[in-house]
């Protein structure tokens, strides 16, 4: 329990300092896909290492697909549900989270985490530059993520906000 009251004040923190550049710009660009098809069948199952600054932590990410309609669930390592969103490729609605993340700007959050994952997410006003391993990401000819898709894990670096996130897929996890 003490583990899971520090995760949501660290989570909470990041989200502090994501909204903080929001409120720079309270849109959310290179979120809305104007050809946005949900992969039919699409799965993925994660487990994601976050660190923002000299903090880190982890929680497992579970994103499906169900009738055009991608969902995303949070459970933090002891199975404790965190969040759970939904995104039909123009807007990310929140189904559930807890109490301290109610303050974390999701929409970044689930752009971030689509360009990192998701196949072929290209949505507007975005460029994906590639370089071998690397996808760097501009938005609005701002960049504004570095992605080096390994074989065994994604990492992602946003550069606005300096905080990065490793993907480690999980095969056949979580059911």
């Amino acid at each position: 329990m003490r583990n899971c009251i520090r995760f949501a004040k660290i989570l909470l923190l990041v989200g502090l300092v994501v909204l903080g550049a929001a409120c720079q710009a309270p849109q959310v660009q290179g979120l809305r896909s104007v050809d946005w098809q949900v992969k039919s069948s699409y799965q993925r199952q994660d487990m994601l290492e976050m660190q923002w600054k000299k903090t880190t932590f982890s929680l497992l990410l579970y994103q499906e697909e169900k009738a055009g309609v991608l969902s995303m669930v949070g459970l933090s390592l002891t199975g404790q549900p965190l969040f759970e969103l939904t995104f039909d490729g123009k807007q990310v609605r929140i189904q559930q989270r807890i109490d301290a993340m109610r303050l974390l700007p999701f929409d970044f959050l689930v752009r971030d985490i689509l360009f990192a994952t998701y196949p072929a997410f290209q949505p507007q006003n975005s460029k994906v530059i590639l370089d071998q391993s690397h996808h760097y990401i501009d938005i609005n000819n701002t960049r504004v993520l570095d992605i080096d898709i390994q074989p065994q894990q994604v990492v992602l670096q946003n550069i606005q906000v300096p905080y990065s996130i490793v993907f480690s897929q999980i095969p056949e996890g979580l059911q």
